[in-house]
């Protein structure tokens, strides 16, 4: 299966394990290891661009953006960032 196309590994899965559900089907196509955003990188010349993809800074405005708050509360020792992206 793995030079199969996603199309019939998608085929052969619901033949061995029937239908998907709808995010069953998602998860496949959009994060399988066949899927979407694992065969295309963002960027120029691709379907999409993100901006850290685009320029360093992005990232340097968060920092600077964290940096403001971790003061704010005082440089405290712990300070943890979460980042719920896609």
């Amino acid at each position: 299966m793995a030079h199969s196309s996603l199309h019939d590994q998608l085929r052969q899965r619901i033949s061995r394990e029937g239908p998907l559900a709808f995010d069953e089907f998602l998860e496949a196509v959009l994060y399988g290891p066949s899927g979407y955003y694992a065969t295309r990188a963002p960027g120029r010349g691709s379907d999409y661009r993100t901006a850290p993809s685009e320029t360093p800074w992005f990232g340097k405005l968060v920092l600077r953006q964290l940096e403001s708050m971790w003061h704010r509360l005082g440089c405290p020792k712990d300070f943890t960032v979460a980042e719920f992206g896609p």
